[in-house]
């Protein structure tokens, strides 16, 4: 797997809250998107996931694709206007 970074931890944060959220162990998330439990804990100990397990993990927990791009770094996050016309990120 690639290397390990913290650009995940928010989504990896809200991946967590849907599965406790759904009552899931972390081996139902495994079977629910036909990721092996060694992939999973991989993720869950900071492995660089790949945009189709983020989009796996995603579609298996519900969570909308976009927002699961965003909180993991796949895309950037949007601006407000305010950072915009500031010239910085928001």
């Amino acid at each position: 797997m690639e290397h390990t970074t913290s650009v995940t931890y928010p989504f990896w944060e809200r991946v967590a809250q849907e599965r406790a959220r759904q009552e899931l162990t972390w081996t139902d998330l495994a079977q629910r998107t036909g990721l092996t439990r060694k992939t999973i804990h991989s993720l869950r100990t900071g492995s660089l996931p790949r945009p189709r397990t983020i989009h796996a993990l995603a579609d298996a927990l519900g969570i909308d694709r976009i927002e699961a791009a965003t909180l993991s770094g796949l895309i950037p996050a949007p601006r407000t206007p305010e950072a915009v016309l500031a010239g910085r990120a928001a």
